[in-house]
């Protein structure tokens, strides 16, 4: 096997296949020997997974190859040149170095008076937060400026405090010099010289004078598909060409020499031609005049090229390829060839190839055919609407092109963490259908995410590292055993959560372990109602005593049993307070500062308490973590870091080291493939899409670091994340094959705004129509707000459909109710409806069509936690527990007791179970309660007086008409001595008004109709008058009303629900009362009337919301009132439901 001919090779090529050939073939036609490694350099995971296929593919295996990235193979070189006495890691690590600042910094600021603009923003750091951050930053910084100005670093620990051409910093900056020697003294003589920017001259000056290659080198370095190298990396490659060769693949988008194509007159004037051994445009001058300038440059290439176009510029430096040309005989290295140019895209990329003008563009190409779909553009109103109608894009074209695969397509974003969400709401959607696979599935995989947001593992984590500033709410704990990890490791399962929910907000559990940890939010000593303990207490007092009598009134250790705890399920109490015991224990461990090698163990702890999982990513993750776990311990010890930390700063250090990107993340996997833009992400794809190119998010902007001093100073190969964009995006183009799809928000989902996209799109639309004469507008689809409008359904638009066939079920089906709409007839229904149905029909018939015939509901069927106590009852908590006080009193009252022991006792029971709050709260939200009850009590003794027979068990009531049965029951009745009825209702809502002359509150009427109901249906048994005694006490006495009116009534109410399921009824209760109120008031002047309908229904008034937006179904059936008004059955509801409801519930007329 012959030996390998050292030296620093470059090859150039517009296409990544080519160049993929190229480093097949140098590791065939020039083999390593046996068990030696290929060391291959790459930027990003899709580039090493690409590379490792062709190689399989080409030699039937890829192995013994080192992918790794350029930083670690530098630092590898250094110690294989300068041998072991070069750490692994060195001391002005990044890491390492933030833990050094955080010890050095605190002093420096304090006694050093330069430090004075780090001191104003550290004064206010509680928990050291500040501190961390700006070591971070700081470490950031000196790393950067070891890499890009290492002549700064090198001058100011000599003393020196300037920096190029000997350019002295302001007052403001000197203590930057001031900390980099303080740090080169704290790490010492010895291992100064491991710093990037001494060991880096050392290393070049050793390297080149080494004779033979040391061990440690490999035989050959191939860089592959990286966009830019920093010239530091070059050095290391060029130091060391003599006994190793380089092999750079360097993706070149132009096969003519460009270094000095750039953007602007006064720029190309002045730009140098460096030798290149590229060849020169041969229509190119080689003096142009000012004004040819802007005639000689691909505008694009000059607009979005300034990255690749000082890297090609820096290699040209090095390259001794025409030296070494003999001996690579057998390989290109210049890999130019013709583009596909059939359609608008290839001859786009063409020009770049060739580097014509625009004017060239004009004279060489024609205008691309109508049907030419190989640049695409994409208006939406949303990220959701860009994915859908992606999603809808790919259908169609996987249609028309059989030979095109999920594999073939690639979709980058500005940030794929952003995005993530809607992708698996869009593409995922179709995966979780139960039975057959939907064809509509597109098999897709999301790289670049960070787990840190996006693993229920880590989630949880993440909330338990926050254990100093956590309340423990219901929405915490719950969130906690909602992951799988969590809940194995405490044996609760899924079907378990509901269960438990219910316990826990029945039992009173709000927030806060104990009163021990509620104190740290200024809760009262020794207060623990409504924290997990209290709540526990009551669940095991429960299971154990059951309920206790309504007369016993000191229960054990005055706590309140919950009695619902039960049977074999109440072991699940047992493992909430598994838990809880370990959430209190960790709890413990957070609440002092500690080293950071004590935060270690801690972490060592959390996860063996609280993780235990069998799935195989889980057990990779907590191995991972715990891996990152020793890592950072050792960085502490290595930067002599003892100083005392909070959970936060723990916290953040060891999860950030978690979330960082690495090479074995998943691409390339068969499937849609979704990324970030990310440096070389180019590998060749059929369809590139490109989503979210917004003017606001693309190109990305970094915040500006205010003392960042390289910012004004640029230098060649310094990055610019601006200007690195540009180049993505280029590259990004120049990787697609068939198409190039864009799309952004261009329109406001609000207000339907325009909104501009990103510069880089702008260009791109304008050198479209300049070169090729071409009308962007055509080859642009500004998509509707939302994927069900009528657009996507009609063919009069070919450029819009979609194959969401739901909706366009929806839109058949909705002609077909309209022709049913003139059917008055019903069909016979037969169904058995109970009171509360009719009350809920009443109040909008509408509700029927939806809930029986398409069984659908709307409206809040919330499982909402209680996160917080009683400081203010809402209505609903009010109105339950005067609910509760009223019905102990009538039981007193009918026993023959005082009700004033009964509702103490009854109020001491609702307190400890936690209802009322705590301390002060508690006895005013009880006073308040009590006060309310013995209004509604008194009223009531007061109109059962001389009915003295009470009818203690229910009595039925019932009800057929045309196949609809009411069947229910009704309590409350009372007789008096001459067998005359009486049915008293006690009500703790506002229902009857508190005046002279009585009536009904508007509120009132949605709670009134259910007696409306139950009042007809008793008199058709016997006359039976009907009681409300409501909130305040106020009643609402109502006559009996005769059995002929109560069946005429009750028969017309059930034909009308005979329409209503047939026929969405647009109607509510509101609207008709307040017609026929308007009515009554403005002399049956009609159109009043609907005037004031309509304002109620569209727009509501004083502190009342529109019905139209607060109705569940009124709303969606009509979105005006013209609608209602117009229905055929409007006034057929208006005189036999809503007129007799309201004329028949009137206080009845005193004898």
């Amino acid at each position: 096997m012959s030996e390998l001919t050292p030296g620093f090779i470059v090859a150039h090529g517009h296409r990544l296949e080519d160049l993929t050939d190229v480093a097949v073939k140098f590791t065939q036609n020039y083999p390593l020997a046996p068990l030696e490694q290929e060391t291959v350099l790459v930027q990003s995971n899709g580039i090493a997974q690409w590379l490792k296929i062709n190689l399989a593919q080409a030699s039937g295996i890829a192995a013994m190859v080192d992918v790794t990235l350029p930083a670690r193979f530098q630092w590898q070189a250094y110690r294989a040149v300068l041998g072991d006495d070069i750490p692994k890691t060195s001391p002005f690590d990044k890491d390492r170095l933030t833990w050094r600042l955080m010890r050095l910094l605190p002093e420096l600021i304090a006694e050093n008076p330069h430090f004075a603009p780090l001191k104003h923003y550290t004064s206010d750091d509680n928990d050291g937060r500040k501190l961390y951050q700006l070591s971070g930053r700081l470490a950031d910084l000196f790393d950067q400026y070891a890499v890009y100005r290492a002549d700064w670093l090198d001058n100011w620990v000599k003393g020196h405090d300037v920096l190029e051409n000997n350019e002295p910093l302001e007052a403001g900056q000197l203590w930057q010099p001031e900390l980099w020697r303080a740090v080169s003294n704290d790490i010492g003589i010895d291992d100064y010289w491991n710093n990037r920017a001494e060991l880096h001259q050392r290393f070049i000056d050793t390297a080149k004078a080494l004779q033979s290659r040391p061990a440690g080198l490999p035989p050959r370095v191939v860089v592959f598909g990286i966009s830019s190298l920093p010239q530091q990396m070059l050095q290391v490659l060029d130091a060391i060409k003599g006994y190793t060769q380089i092999l750079l693949c360097v993706h070149n988008p132009s096969q003519f020499h460009w270094a000095d194509i750039v953007d602007g007159k006064e720029a190309l004037r002045e730009a140098v031609k460096a030798s290149s051994r590229l060849k020169h445009k041969p229509d190119m001058p080689e003096q142009p005049d000012d004004d040819e300038l802007h005639q000689l440059a691909h505008p694009l290439l000059a607009s979005w090229g300034k990255q690749g176009r000082d890297y090609i510029r820096l290699l040209d430096l090095y390259d001794e390829t025409l030296a070494k040309q003999e001996a690579f005989n057998t390989v290109k290295l210049e890999l130019f060839e013709p583009h596909d140019t059939h359609h608008l895209l290839g001859q786009l990329q063409d020009d770049i190839l060739n580097l014509r003008p625009v004017q060239e563009t004009r004279e060489h190409w024609s205008t691309p055919a109508k049907t030419d779909k190989s640049l695409q553009f994409h208006v939406c109103h949303s990220p959701q609407r860009e994915l859908e109608v992606l999603h809808d894009q790919l259908l169609d074209a996987f249609a028309n092109d059989p030979d095109l695969k999920p594999r073939d397509v690639m979709v980058m974003l500005p940030d794929v963490n952003t995005y993530a969400p809607y992708i698996d709401a869009v593409f995922g959607r179709y995966h979780h259908r139960d039975g057959e696979r939907d064809p509509r599935a597109i098999p897709y995989t999301i790289a670049d995410q960070g787990e840190r947001h996006q693993r229920p593992l880590m989630i949880a984590l993440e909330l338990l590292l926050q254990a100093d500033q956590l309340r423990f709410t219901q929405t915490d704990l719950f969130n906690l055993l909602s992951v799988p990890a969590v809940q194995q490791r405490f044996d609760i399962h899924d079907d378990d959560l509901p269960q438990l929910k219910r316990w826990v907000r029945e039992a009173g559990a709000r927030w806060g372990l104990n009163s021990q940890q509620r104190e740290q939010f200024y809760m009262p000593p020794a207060e623990e109602r409504n924290s997990w303990w209290f709540a526990l207490k009551r669940m095991v007092a429960g299971y154990a005593i059951g309920e206790l009598e309504a007369d016993h009134s000191s229960p054990w250790a005055d706590v309140e049993p919950y009695p619902e705890v039960s049977g074999l399920s109440a072991a699940l109490v047992g493992y909430l307070a598994d838990v809880v015991r370990a959430l209190e224990s960790w709890w413990q461990r957070t609440q002092t500062a500690q080293p950071l090698t004590d935060w270690v163990l801690h972490g060592e702890w959390l996860l063996q308490q609280f993780f235990d999982t069998d799935d195989d990513s889980d057990h990779l993750l907590l191995a991972k973590l715990s891996d990152e776990l020793y890592q950072l311990r050792d960085i502490g010890v290595e930067a002599d870091n003892e100083s005392l930390l909070r959970l936060p700063i723990f916290k953040d250090a060891w999860l950030e080291r978690v979330d960082q990107q690495n090479l074995n993340q998943r691409f390339l996997a068969g499937a849609v493939n979704f990324a970030t833009l990310m440096p070389m992400r180019a590998i060749p794809f059929k369809y590139v899409c490109v989503l979210g190119m917004n003017e606001s998010d693309y190109p990305r902007s970094v915040p500006r670091v205010d003392f960042d001093l390289m910012t004004d100073r640029y230098r060649p190969g310094d990055r610019s994340r601006r200007d690195d964009d540009r180049y993505l995006f280029l590259e990004a183009m120049l990787s697609a094959r068939d198409c190039f799809y864009l799309s952004w928000v261009g329109y406001s989902a609000k207000d339907n705004s325009e909104r501009t996209p990103s510069v880089l799109v702008a260009q791109l639309r304008d050198h479209l129509q300049q070169g090729w004469g071409v009308d962007v507008k055509n080859l642009t689809v500004e998509h509707k707000l939302q994927p069900f409008n009528t657009s996507y359904f009609s063919r009069e638009q070919p450029e819009y459909f979609t194959y969401a066939s739901e909706w366009a079920l929806a839109h058949g089906g909705g002609t077909k109710n309209h022709s049913t709409a003139s059917q008055d007839k019903p069909e016979s229904v037969e169904r058995t409806l109970s009171i509360n149905d009719i009350k809920r029909f009443i109040e909008e018939p509408a509700r029927l069509y939806f809930n029986w015939h398409l069984d659908t509901y709307f409206g809040s069927d919330s499982e909402d936690l209680d996160d917080s106590e009683a400081f203010v009852m809402d209505n609903l908590q009010s109105w339950t527990l005067i609910t509760r006080l009223v019905e102990c009193g009538k039981r007193a009252l009918l026993q023959g007791a005082g009700t004033e022991a009964a509702l103490l006792k009854e109020l001491n029971r609702i307190n400890r179970e936690g209802a009322l709050g705590i301390g002060a709260i508690a006895e005013q939200n009880g006073l308040e309660l009590l006060e309310q009850a013995d209004k509604i009590l008194g009223s009531y003794q007061q109109g059962i007086t001389g009915y003295s027979q009470f009818n203690e068990f229910p009595i039925e009531v019932g009800f057929e008409h045309n196949g609809l049965i009411i069947d229910d029951t009704i309590t409350g009745l009372h007789t008096n001595e001459q067998g005359e009825r009486l049915w008293v209702v006690t009500s703790a809502s506002k229902i009857a008004k508190n005046t002279k002359k009585g009536g009904v509150e508007d509120a009132g009427w949605k709670h009134i109709s259910a007696y409306y109901i139950g009042l007809m249906l008793l008199n058709l048994q016997q006359p039976t008058r009907l009681l409300i005694v409501s909130k305040g006490g106020c009643q609402l006495p109502v006559a009996a009303i005769p059995a002929e009116l109560a069946l005429q009534q009750l028969e017309q109410l059930l034909e009308l629900v005979a329409l209503s399921v047939q026929q969405p009824q647009p109607m509510h209760l509101d609207i008709a009362l307040s017609w026929l109120n308007a009515l009554d008031k403005k002399d049956n002047d009609e159109a009043l009337a609907h005037e004031a309908a309509q304002q109620k229904y569209e727009e509501g008034g004083f502190n009342a919301p529109a019905i139209v937006t607060k109705s569940d179904y009124c709303g969606r059936v009509a979105d005006t009132y013209e609608a209602i008004m117009t229905s055929p059955h409007f006034r057929r509801f208006l005189n036999e439901l809503y007129d007799p409801l309201r004329l028949t519930m009137v206080p009845e007329e005193k004898s």
